[in-house]
This record gives structure tokens, sequence and C-alpha cells, in this order.
């Protein structure tokens, strides 16, 4: 396969994470805040600010990969994706696509 078909295939595998990413972010940004439920006890309280605070971190780390794939994406629309910032030399494929 040719590096440009290569890059196109990931181009393609980046956008399908973006969108699940964002999915993802808005499913857990609409579990953060704790529903009042009338709920006065204790333990179900705890329970249910342990899991927005869950829910808020996984938002955290799902904008964070986001930010990632969204500059990826940026730099394959530059025609900069997969060159070395520092070098300037060709990233290779294999690498690449083990973490793109």
């Amino acid at each position: 396969m040719s590096r440009t078909a290569a890059l196109i295939r990931l181009h393609d595998r980046l956008v399908a994470q973006r969108d699940e990413l964002r999915l993802k972010l808005a499913e857990d940004l609409g579990l953060t805040s704790p529903r009042d439920d009338g709920i006065n006890d204790l333990g179900e309280t705890a329970a249910q600010m342990g899991q927005s605070e869950l829910h808020s971190q996984l938002a955290a780390l799902e904008s964070r990969e986001l930010a990632q794939i969204d500059l990826a994406l940026g730099k394959l629309r530059a025609g900069t994706y997969g060159v070395c910032d520092r070098c300037q030399k060709p990233i290779p494929l294999a690498r690449l696509q083990a973490l793109p």
C-alpha cells in the first residue's frame, strides 16, 4: 500500500474515532450533574456524586483525545501529518498506524 493510501485510511479512521468520541463526550457530559430525584439517603447521594465525578473525568480524557485527533486531522489537511516535528523526517507507517 502506498503512503498516500495509508494516510487516507488513517484519515478515515481518525474521523470515525472523532465522531465516536463526540457521542461519548456528549453522553458523559449529560451524566456529570447529579440528578435530584428526592433521595435523601447519604449512601445514594455519595454514589451519585461518585458516578458524576467518574463521568466528569471520562469527559476530560475524551476531550483531550478529541483535541489530539483534531490536531492530527488538521495536519493531514495541511500535508504535514506523518512528519516528525523535531527532525522533519517521515514517521514510519507502522508507527502511525499503531498510534495515529
